[in-house]
């Protein structure tokens, strides 16, 4: 039985691109200097296999020096741009500063399967904080809010490994009698609250991990002393 060529070539798209899942991956440094030369965060990301859209930056200036004689450095894997939400890798750089591919984490890969458009969804910080602020029972004019921040990131469900675009927004609130910093990440395109806690209460790590169940058993509730 014979395939139409389009049948063929849709199924063939289908097996290329995977379901979204956090994977382990380590990739062993090169001993020649000058491969070394040619190593950047798009490779490394190449070489991890992150996908469309995906990469690594610096996830800031700390630089860990080792008794090796080499250097590593934490990232942040990238989809769009944006932070993904759950992963962390480390790199390593030599003596002259180059990267020597050597590279270790828990990534998430195949997110172009979930997430086709990184720039869908687009919502306003404004909009996602008054969501935030409403969920806690507050009004979104109450004075006693104070450092209201947001961003768009993407996160990956730890337990089902389904990514999705988000907003991570936070604000302060303090009175006579509560003081609270809740967070929220909210889902861009359905504007549902993926999970929300008391940054009093949960630890950064935490957070970062990706682990919204753990994280919740800290939220209720948020407004305590």
């Amino acid at each position: 039985m014979k395939f139409p060529i389009f049948v063929a070539a849709a199924l063939a798209t289908l097996v290329a691109i995977e379901a979204a899942k956090m994977v382990r991956v380590k990739r062993e440094a090169l001993a020649s200097r000058d491969k070394r030369a040619a190593v950047s965060f798009a490779s490394l990301a190449g070489d991890a296999h992150l996908g469309v859209f995906s990469s690594f930056r610096a996830a800031n200036d700390d630089i860990v020096e080792t008794p090796k004689g080499v250097s590593r450095r934490r990232l942040k894997q990238t989809f769009g741009d944006l932070e993904v939400i759950g992963a962390s890798a480390e790199a390593e750089s030599d003596q002259t500063g180059h990267l020597t591919g050597h590279m270790y984490g828990s990534v998430a890969t195949g997110l172009v399967k979930d997430i086709p458009d990184p720039e869908a969804c687009q919502r306003s910080i404004d909009e996602m904080l008054e969501i935030a602020i409403t969920g806690e029972h507050y009004d979104v004019n109450d004075p006693n809010i104070d450092n209201k921040d947001g961003r768009r990131v993407v996160w990956v469900d730890s337990e089902t490994h389904v990514g999705s675009l988000a907003y991570r927004v936070e604000f302060l609130y303090v009175s006579s009698d509560i003081i609270s910093r809740p967070a929220y990440y909210i889902n861009a395109c359905t504007k549902d609250v993926i999970v929300s806690f008391d940054q009093r209460a949960v630890p950064a790590s935490l957070e970062l991990a990706g682990t919204p169940r753990q994280a919740a058993l800290y939220t209720t509730p948020t407004d305590y002393v």
